[in-house]
């Protein structure tokens, strides 16, 4: 069963999308989805990245032509954590996003597309690899993340894993 847990306006580039946060029993179209995300369990914390420009945020990124979304969060989470060998890797959910107004250029699918969210728990730290937007992986526990704004921006998903 799929349904819609909250719904909000996002004013992403310049022009308007609806983002209504869904609860996924099953994916979506591959086609339709455009980046992957991840809440990956490290120990007894959750993995973070420490972006370069936005700070602390759930690690992940867009789906590079050919890739699977599982690929993707897989490549994600390594290149902006460290992280690798992921186990029991589950879909929690999705951003449906539809533009309101479509801007000019806009490569991704229109009206509607999807970003991804998954978990995972990695049993395996490594090298971030240099040159990328992470500066580094920030572990958080589950009290220092109930205390923090990416809770309340993710509570959907983080109230299903903690």
């Amino acid at each position: 069963m799929n349904y819609v847990l909250r719904t909000y306006i996002a004013h992403w580039l310049k022009n308007s999308h609806k983002i209504e946060r869904l609860f996924l029993e099953t994916a979506v179209e591959e086609n339709l989805i455009t980046s992957c995300f991840g809440i990956v369990k490290y120990k007894e914390t959750i993995a973070f990245c420490n972006h370069k420009v936005r700070g602390i945020e759930i690690p992940g990124g867009h789906k590079e032509i050919g890739e699977h979304s599982i690929q993707t969060i897989l490549r994600e989470i390594k290149e902006e954590t460290g992280l690798f060998d992921l186990k029991n890797i589950k879909l929690l959910g999705a951003d449906k996003i539809t533009i309101l107004e479509k801007p000019d250029n806009y490569r991704y699918p229109h009206p509607v597309s999807f970003q991804m969210f998954f978990y995972a728990e990695a049993e395996k730290l490594g090298e971030i690899e240099q040159g990328l937007d992470s500066k580094g992986v920030v572990f958080l526990t589950k009290n220092e993340i109930l205390g923090s704004d990416i809770y309340i921006n993710y509570k959907e998903f983080f109230d299903l894993i903690l």
